[in-house]
């Protein structure tokens, strides 16, 4: 079994002719124009709106000043609040949370202390030294006033003397009484 052999020669390729003209660029429609147009206006208001988020958080340094532009801003304007946080850099937990300081409210009343009987003014000062101890309302000199006025129509008139100097004692003795009375 002979084996014959061929050998073939590799084909003789021709040189390429290179083209090193350059290529016309490809031209701009219209489209292509309007968009960088708008990627233009994009990155000022961009800019715009950090400028103004800079100024805002100059101005209302505080949470509760802060919380006020914040309801401006959803009631005025109708924005969520999630998208008025964003806009003032403002975690939305602050709205939610206040400090002890903050939210204190005079105590309200529709009738005095001395013109409510006897059963009424024991509710009306219990609740009232409830909200002193929470917090709720400051330790001003009318609600001593009341105390010191209830205290005395309940015929504890030490206590009532303590009303002026200290509210806080006057209330555990008040509420000691209530506790011994079953009041």
């Amino acid at each position: 079994m002979n084996q014959v052999t061929t050998c073939t020669q590799p084909a003789v390729l021709a040189p390429l002719e290179l083209d090193f003209t350059p290529v016309p660029a490809p031209a701009i429609t219209d489209l292509e124009l309007e968009i960088a147009e708008l990627k233009k206006k994009s990155l000022d208001i961009e800019k715009r709106n950090n400028e103004l988020k800079h100024v805002l958080h100059s101005i209302y340094t505080t949470p509760a000043q802060k919380r006020a532009l914040l309801e401006e801003l959803e009631w005025k304007h109708k924005i969520s609040r999630r998208r008025a946080c964003r806009l003032l850099n403002l975690a939305r937990s602050t709205c939610w949370y206040r400090a002890a300081c903050e939210g204190r409210l005079p105590p309200k009343q529709s009738k005095p202390i001395d013109a409510l009987s006897q059963a009424a003014m024991i509710v009306q000062l219990k609740k009232l030294s409830r909200q002193i101890k929470n917090g709720f309302v400051p330790d001003s000199e009318s609600v001593q006033e009341q105390f010191a006025t209830g205290l005395h129509r309940l015929r504890l008139p030490v206590a009532a003397k303590l009303a002026g100097m200290n509210l806080n004692l006057a209330i555990d003795i008040f509420l000691a009484w209530c506790e011994r009375t079953g009041k």
